[in-house]
């Protein structure tokens, strides 16, 4: 009896230690710059002016972003809100006004950890053409 409890109880922290959070360490394998180009730009292409459908890349960081936040807290906070977009948890309300609510997308968690981890090391103006200064994000 005892090695069936001491099995099942193995088991279960296996099992669950597989959604544990995103970490600091870049993801194998993954370029998170070319995941954010085929996942991310079809709706928050910098160069699309007013036919984007979302805010560029560079605008999301700087809302996620704040002082001081580690590589490991800003990919949590990225990966967190596509994971479950909602209106509580929106960093963007000027976004949100002009281009609605993000939908849900099913992304592999692992290449939304190399996404984020790429827009936190990155400068994303740098790389992305921005709006300008005439968007309506707020930032």
């Amino acid at each position: 009896m005892g090695k069936i409890y001491y099995m099942a109880l193995l088991s279960f922290l296996l099992f669950s230690c597989s959604n544990e959070a995103p970490s600091s360490e870049p993801v194998a394998g993954l370029d998170g710059q070319k995941l954010m180009e085929r996942n991310c730009n079809s709706c928050h292409n910098p160069s699309d002016g007013e036919k984007r459908q979302a805010p560029p890349m560079s605008h999301v960081k700087g809302h996620y972003i704040t002082d001081g936040m580690t590589k490991k807290e800003f990919t949590e906070a990225i990966v967190a809100w596509v994971e479950n977009p909602n209106e509580e948890d929106s960093q963007m309300p000027g976004a949100r006004r002009k281009f609605g609510l993000m939908p849900k997308q099913e992304f592999n968690h692992d290449e939304l950890v190399a996404i984020a981890q790429f827009m936190y090391d990155h400068d994303l103006d740098q790389q992305q053409s921005c709006c300008g200064g005439s968007c309506s994000c707020n930032h």
